[in-house]
């Protein structure tokens, strides 16, 4: 079998290599002298499969072709499925001469490798493949003006060290971030201080390359790190010397960030705690490392495959005084660029592993065996299905996962000694955000425990992109009582603790908020109104045994699926006490 434009894609993959995967192509088509695909083509082939590789991966499992079809390996199959499915949909564009044994391997289940397409891409919500090439596009062109953010590491270097390192030294400041986008005509290497995090840098993205084989890097002391990234520890702010937990840690750089925010000055470190969780055994290596590649360890302990949900800081006397926690959880992504997408795909890429029949394309000469029968599609036709049917999986998805993030969150503000909790996610969804927010506020353990937003959010007062209030007002009359009214100062303020990003911040899409509690109820800015009577919440075990938890699907105002606080069962027996019941929150006057 000769070569093709699919087996030296597939071996670009395979063989890894040091360098870009555009220098390696480019190099080895300059070195050939009977280059078989032009270098354009070939990256744009290996790129353009790895950017749908999961999806690509559900049809070829889902269909079950490399078990029939012993020609095939992994690698080679998703690039022709690529070709085959995705390059013009309605059309075969593998670039093989019609009776070449792939095209005929990939053709023979044309019908069942079509249906299972449509199904993987309706589960993510797109009704056509045009659908999802564009919503792909326009991610790409969002990320235009999004320099590449470098934080530098203060538990290994200071701002005034990095900028008088060669070649750092010869880079030119500038006073704006558009300038990053459009440099002086006579220097190319610019690089802007940011006004809203300390010790944060842009560059341009042409350097990112530069930047990554730097010595810097290497030993920990440059860390690659979206500005919004940043946020969470910035904004929770931990003094030297307090508990910290980071919730979902991995991979790690936000809780480097908050080390470094305690250790107050290049390796000085205080007598604090960041107790770190990460439930996945595999990503809590990968937190491991950063966390020793940042110097970080000293005051980072890794909880590895532990989750945060199953902590007990009743029990547990390293948690009991926690003051600080950090919330990142999973979301559904929406607001990630393109870019930070196409930067991974190389590094998720692992080849599945296949039966010992044969991992080989370059199959050897032997009499031609019946050609496989075909795999039998579930269904004659290709499945469609209608585009609300499709919005509708997307609102499931966002239910489940704003469901898991109130949970998380909840059981943050359960902490005994907690004052400081950030939320955040990297998606642009209000039900992973405002929703989640409103939701905790009005639950029954933030009413005891006096929990607020912090509308003030000092550590950011020039931000102007802040909360939507409409989804802020909307969810919060949904979770109302009968008896309680909806105090619109509290929606506005809610609103400004909010704090949102989107492309042109110079950022991903991103969402944090900050929730605050003082110990004495007389000095939060809002109360609760009491009016009729009720029996008074008895300790924090009391009430959870009362408290229902979320609901995972409740019909809400407009019809949508959102995750709600179950009021609290009523006890029938008698009030010991006489005591009223809280209205809603309200500014004390």
């Amino acid at each position: 079998m000769s070569g093709n434009i699919y087996t030296e894609a597939s071996n670009f993959l395979l063989n890894h290599k040091t360098g870009s995967l555009k220098s390696r192509i480019y190099s080895a088509h300059n070195a050939s002298q009977n280059p078989r695909a032009s270098p354009a083509r070939l990256y744009a082939l290996i790129m353009e499969t790895l950017k749908h590789q999961d999806l690509l991966n559900e049809v070829i499992e889902n269909s079950g072709i490399l078990s029939v079809e012993k020609k095939l390996n992994h690698t080679i199959a998703l690039l022709l499925l690529h070709d085959h499915l995705l390059l013009k949909p309605g059309k075969d564009c593998i670039s093989l001469s019609a009776s070449h044994p792939l095209k005929s391997a990939v053709l023979r289940h044309k019908a069942r490798l079509s249906a299972e397409l449509t199904r993987s891409r309706l589960r993510r919500g797109f009704p056509t493949v045009e659908a999802l090439k564009v919503a792909a596009k326009s991610c790409e062109e969002g990320t235009t003006n999004i320099p590449r953010w470098v934080r530098i590491n203060t538990l290994k270097t200071t701002l005034k060290g990095v900028l008088s390192t060669t070649p750092f030294d010869s880079f030119t400041k500038v006073v704006s971030l558009q300038s990053i986008f459009d440099p002086p005509e006579n220097s190319q290497n610019v690089y802007y201080v940011d006004a809203n995090i300390p010790n944060l840098l842009a560059f341009p993205v042409s350097v990112t390359q530069m930047l990554t084989s730097h010595k810097l890097y290497a030993a920990g002391a440059l860390i690659l790190q979206d500005k919004a990234s940043c946020f969470p520890a910035h904004i929770l702010n931990p003094p030297p010397g307090a508990h910290v937990i980071d919730a979902c840690a991995a991979p790690g750089n936000k809780t480097t960030h908050l080390a470094a925010i305690m250790s107050g000055g290049c390796g000085m470190h205080g007598k604090g705690r960041i107790t770190a969780f990460e439930r996945d055994p595999r990503r809590s290596e990968i937190l491991l490392k950063m966390v020793n590649q940042a110097g970080a360890n000293g005051i980072v302990e890794i909880r590895k495959a532990s989750d945060f949900l199953k902590s007990n800081p009743q029990t547990d006397p390293h948690l009991g005084y926690t003051t600080h926690l950090l919330l990142d959880p999973s979301c559904s992504g929406s607001g990630i660029t393109a870019r930070e997408q196409a930067e991974s795909i190389l590094t998720k890429f692992t080849p599945l592993t296949l039966p010992a029949q044969s991992h080989s394309v370059q199959a050897k000469k032997r009499k031609r065996p019946t050609s496989p029968p075909p795999l039998e599609p579930e269904n004659e036709e290709t499945p469609t299905i209608p585009n609300d049917e499709a919005a509708a999986a997307l609102s499931t998805r966002l239910t489940t996962l704003s469901g898991f993030q109130l949970t998380l969150l909840l059981h943050a503000l359960s902490f005994p000694h907690a004052k400081r909790i950030t939320y955040s996610t990297c998606s642009i969804y209000c039900q992973e955000n405002e929703h989640v927010v409103v939701a905790a506020l009005l639950s029954p353990i933030a009413r005891e425990r006096g929990w607020k937003i912090d509308s003030e959010l000092s550590m950011l007062k020039e931000w102007k992109r802040r909360g939507i209030v409409e989804e802020v007002e909307n969810m919060a009359k949904g979770l109302l009582k009968h008896n309680e009214e909806l105090d619109h100062s509290w929606v506005k303020d809610v609103a400004m603790g909010c704090v949102r990003c989107d492309g042109g911040d110079g950022t991903g899409g991103f969402f944090v908020a900050c929730f605050v509690r003082e110990t004495d109820r007389s000095e939060v800015g809002y109360t609760f109104i009491q009016e009729e009577e009720r029996e008074p919440q008895g300790e924090h075990e009391e009430m959870f045994e009362e408290w229902e938890g979320i609901n995972d699907v409740v019909e809400a105002r407009e019809g949508s699926k959102l995750p709600i606080i179950s009021a609290p069962k009523k006890r029938n027996k008698a009030p010991r006490n006489s005591h009223k019941r809280v209205k809603i929150l309200r500014r004390k006057k």
